[in-house]
């Protein structure tokens, strides 16, 4: 009798403080929202919500009965172990797409800076010194000594504006490796340029704009420079993206300053709009 007075009074025990504590989410399957997937819900009886999964893992706390887990997304689907107390719950994340190779992006943004940066002078001869590196590449067997000679001339050319153009944009160029998670990658301007990387693979970039800076003509237009060169690297038509930026833009200024804006799509890239009270958020994945 006494045997089962003591394992009734413990499983009771048991029972109370497994009633004490719960967890529950909001959905089961989570998907991109910016560079992560925002997995919600709710828990009582623990101070903290432990969670891990293949981005990595860590803790949120509690607060007013809820909780709030930002897992950066991969291009595979994760599953997310939660644990709260005793209470242990998974949901999944769904897959995202890649832009691509991080360093191929960042090589292609930062050789556009400096071509940029050159006068449009300096931007003719660029392209006949890379038309000649060409020309003699493919057709040095049947060129004259003084055709090959001229070539090599111009060939010499564009190595020296590129490298003049390279050293003079140094500060606003991309980190040409990245490891992996969510970090900043440049700042510019005002401007802070984020990416999601995951095996050097580039998930998604976020920039981040201060308004003050679109009010500076400027900035504005280093913003607007910066912004068109990331387009075209991750593959997109930077003008496409830009007009369709400003139209929506203007339609979501004569919505009572909405705060988020139509996806803008540009050959498969998308671009998400929101703003805060002092900054303007884009991001930019697949």
């Amino acid at each position: 009798m006494k045997f089962w007075k003591y394992g009734l009074i413990g499983l009771l025990a048991l029972l109370l403080v497994g009633c004490g504590q719960q967890l529950s989410t909001t959905k089961a399957t989570y998907g991109r929202n910016g560079l992560v997937a925002t997995i919600k819900g709710s828990a009582s009886g623990v101070d903290r919500v432990h969670y891990t999964s293949q981005a990595g893992n860590g803790s949120v706390p509690v607060k007013s009965g809820t909780f709030v887990v930002n897992v950066p997304v991969t291009d595979t689907t994760q599953q997310i172990k939660l644990t709260a107390g005793s209470l242990k719950r998974e949901v999944n994340v769904k897959a995202g797409t890649s832009l691509g190779q991080y360093t191929a992006i960042a090589t292609k943004f930062n050789q556009m800076l400096a071509v940029s940066s050159l006068s449009k002078a300096d931007q003719a001869k660029l392209k006949q010194g890379q038309a000649a590196a060409a020309e003699l590449q493919k057709n040095a067997a049947t060129m004259t000594p003084a055709e090959k000679l001229t070539a090599a001339q111009q060939a010499q050319t564009l190595k020296t504006l590129m490298a003049q153009a390279t050293a003079n944009t140094r500060s606003k160029q991309l980190p040409t490796t990245a490891k992996t998670g969510i970090q900043s990658i440049l700042k510019t301007a005002g401007v802070n340029y984020r990416a999601s990387i995951v095996n050097g693979k580039a998930m998604g970039f976020a920039v981040i704009v201060p308004l003050s800076v679109l009010k500076d003509s400027k900035k504005m237009q280093q913003f607007a420079t910066g912004f068109g060169l990331l387009s075209t690297a991750v593959g997109a038509n930077a003008k496409t993206v830009f007009s369709h930026f400003k139209k929506l833009t203007k339609d979501a200024k004569s919505k009572n300053n909405s705060t988020t804006i139509k996806t803008i799509k540009s050959n498969n890239v998308k671009f998400d709009v929101g703003y805060s009270t002092t900054d303007l958020y884009l991001y930019v994945t697949k």
